[in-house]
Parts: C-alpha cells; sequence; structure tokens
C-alpha cells in the first residue's frame, strides 16, 4: 500500500493536476511495462500516492465519491503515457465501487483498516461454491485478472450449487491475495503490461460476510449500498465498467495523434521529397481524428 495521507486526491483538480505531473514517467516506463507483462512498481506506487483509489471508496470510510466525468479525465490522463497502465489503474479504482457493495461487515474489514484495496474482479462465473458453515467453499479458474500483479484482494464470481450440484445464486467472492493461486498466463501481443494472469482457488473458505449476489451487485440493488448516501452507489454496474474499458483506449489514441502531428513536419513521404504536413490529405486526417477524439 502507497503512502497516502487524508488529503491526498480529496480535490478533484488536485488530483488530475497530480496524474498529469505522472504521464512522463508512465510514459517513460511504458516499453519496460510491456516487456515485463506487468505494470512498473515506480509507476503503480507513484499513481496511489496521489489517493485515485480513494476515488470510489464511500465517504463513510474516507474516500471521495468523486463524480464520473472525473473517473473518464483520470483514464484519458494516464492512457497519454501507457494505455496499460490506464486500463489497470481505472480498473482497480472501478472495483473499490464494488467492494462498496459488499455488505457493511465485510466493507468495515477492508476499508476499515486500509484507505482502498488493490483488487481484480473476474465477474465470469468460473466458480462453483458450495455452502458451508458460516460461508461458502469455492473452487474455480478465472481469466483476465487485471490488476493482480500489485493487488491485495481478489474478487471473483461464482454460482452457489445446491446439495445435489444443480446450480443456483451467482455471487461475487471477496478473499485475500494470500488465498489464490496467480498463474503465469498472459502472453499476449497487445496491452502485455496489464497483467492480467489467470487466478485459481481449490475448495477456499469464504465467510458469508465476504460473499455478493452479482444480481444485486450489477444493479445497484446490494445491501452494502444501502449504507451510503450517494446515488452512485444505486448506479448499476455496467455503464462504469464501460468507462473503465473504453476510456483508455481514448486516452491512447489522442495520444497516439498528438504523436503523429509532432512527428509530421520532419517526416518526408515515401516516395518523394515532400513533408507529411504538406500533405492536404494529412490535414483533413488530422482535423477528422481530432473531432472523434474530442471528448
Amino acid at each position: 500500500m502507497a503512502e497516502w495521507s487524508a488529503h491526498t486526491g480529496r480535490d478533484v483538480a488536485e488530483l488530475l493536476t497530480a496524474l498529469r505531473e505522472l504521464t512522463p514517467l508512465i510514459a517513460a516506463n511504458a516499453i519496460v511495462a510491456e516487456r515485463q507483462r506487468k505494470p512498473v512498481d515506480e509507476c503503480m506506487a507513484a499513481i496511489a500516492a496521489t489517493g485515485v483509489y480513494r476515488f470510489f471508496v464511500p465517504k463513510r470510510y474516507g474516500g471521495f465519491e468523486h463524480p464520473l466525468t472525473a473517473f473518464v479525465d483520470v483514464g484519458l490522463i494516464l492512457a497519454e503515457g501507457c494505455a496499460s497502465t490506464a486500463w489497470v489503474t481505472t480498473f482497480c479504482m472501478e472495483h473499490n465501487w464494488m467492494l462498496a457493495h459488499f455488505p457493511p461487515a465485510a466493507q468495515d474489514e477492508t476499508f476499515g483498516r486500509q484507505p482502498y484495496v488493490i483488487a481484480p474482479a473476474a465477474i465470469s462465473p468460473n466458480g462453483r461454491a458450495k455452502a458451508h458453515a458460516d460461508g461458502y467453499l469455492l473452487t474455480g479458474r478465472w481469466q483476465w485478472g487485471t490488476g493482480v500483479m500489485h493487488a491485495d484482494w481478489i474478487m471473483l464470481a461464482g454460482v452457489v450449487e445446491d446439495a445435489n450440484g444443480a446450480p443456483g445464486e451467482m455471487r461475487m467472492f471477496l478473499l485475500p491475495l494470500a488465498d489464490v493461486t496467480i498463474i503465469d498466463t498472459w502472453h499476449v501481443d497487445g496491452m502485455a503490461a496489464t497483467g492480467s494472469n489467470d487466478m485459481q482457488v481449490q475448495a477456499v473458505f469464504v465467510p458469508a460476510p465476504r460473499s455478493q449476489s452479482l444480481v444485486h451487485l450489477s444493479t445497484g440493488r446490494s445491501e452494502g449500498s444501502a449504507l451510503h448516501a450517494s446515488s452512485m452507489y444505486r448506479m448499476p454496474m455496467l455503464p462504469i465498467l464501460y468507462l473503465a474499458a473504453g476510456v483508455p483506449a481514448v486516452g491512447a489514441a489522442k495520444a497516439a495523434l498528438r504523436r503523429f502531428v509532432e512527428r509530421a513536419p520532419t517526416r518526408v513521404k515515401f516516395g518523394g521529397g515532400a513533408r507529411q504536413s504538406e500533405s492536404p490529405e494529412t490535414h483533413v486526417r488530422i482535423g477528422r481524428a481530432q473531432a472523434q477524439l474530442h471528448v
């Protein structure tokens, strides 16, 4: 857990400024992150120190409850340095929103002793859970563990089976990192730096308070959300999830366009002596791209 203070990140403008100041560091480490197949530790620590992971943490626990418009800004800013690092950051931010829907005891256990969590959240129901005294026994393997390389908690979805093995309710389960096996599978051609490896558990006991109906969580109708006054916790999950996934792509596209514009005056087109910036077609394409990326 990075160093933090009760005030760091509380002002939206100051938070966004702090993230902009980190963009050169993140950009300078983007290739390193891609080669090592996970975000660079120094960058992740610097991002955490801005207070950005307390963005969706409820005020009840010292969080900020910042508006979704600023969430968009965060993703755009970080993706101009490294799309993968931005992807990990926005998802881990959003997963604190998910935790705010778990039962009060689970929120007290986590937010009550740390300012935020870094937790991948696999919502595909790859797990199978059996009811056990005061909880569940969870078994399964999940893909796409974004954030798992710097995680302290893990959220995993599973189907609760009855005594005969028949599938029933889908639930999310909250587990400490130590209860989960991380499997090195993230050998991919693009965005390798997200480090989104597989996660596996075998008959791991999950106390009942660390479990939440996935349907109630995804529709904003959970028991835990009733603790918090903000309407943010009554929103359905998918719109926030779409922002977490989509905004880094837009930020990366903005960075690519900016670099193209910077390079155009010195780039000579193949087959001739004209500079790229002298081509009318280049200006048309730049203008169209700028209009499409205006957010």
